[in-house]
C-alpha cells in the first residue's frame, strides 16, 4: 500500500516539477512541498515497512502463541534500530500498548522460561542420548 502511495505521489510530483517555479509562488510552494513528503515516504518505507509485515504475519489463523511473541520482539527490535524523531514516537506507542496488555508481560516471562527449560533439558540429555 504504502509503496502505491509513493507511486501516486511520484507521479503528480512529476507533474509538478515540470512547471517553472518562476511562474507562481504556489507552483513553487506546491514543489517544496512534494520535495519534503517524497523524503518523508522514503524515510518511512525504509524504516517502517516492517511494521506492514509484522501485521499480515498476524493475519496467519492458528499462529502459536510463542510464534506471536517473536513476531511481537522481532518488531520492537527492527524499531530499535531506526534513528529519528518518528522512531521515538513509534516506540513510546508500541511500549504504551504493550504495557496495557495485562497478559504481555506474563506470556514473555514464561515463553522466556520455556525456552530456557528446554535448553536445559537438551543439554542435559545429550549425554544419555545413544550414539549411533
Amino acid at each position: 500500500m504504502l509503496q502505491t502511495t509513493i507511486a501516486q505521489i511520484s507521479q503528480i510530483a512529476k507533474i509538478f516539477s515540470k512547471f517553472d517555479r518562476k511562474d507562481s509562488s504556489s507552483i513553487k510552494s506546491v514543489q517544496e512541498l512534494f520535495s519534503v513528503t517524497m523524503s518523508n515516504l522514503a524515510y518511512l518505507k525504509a524504516n517502517f515497512c516492517g511494521i506492514s509485515r509484522s501485521i499480515t504475519r498476524f493475519e496467519t489463523v492458528g499462529m502459536q502463541l510463542c510464534d506471536a511473541i517473536n513476531n511481537v520482539k522481532q518488531t520492537e527490535s527492527e524499531l530499535w534500530r531506526v534513528q529519528g524523531e518518528v522512531t521515538n514516537k513509534v516506540n513510546a506507542k508500541l511500549q504504551s500498548v504493550l504495557e496495557r496488555n495485562p497478559g504481555y508481560s506474563p506470556c514473555v516471562k514464561f515463553l522466556i522460561f520455556y525456552v530456557e527449560m528446554k535448553q536445559n533439558w537438551a543439554e542435559m540429555n545429550k549425554d544419555f542420548l545413544p550414539t549411533i
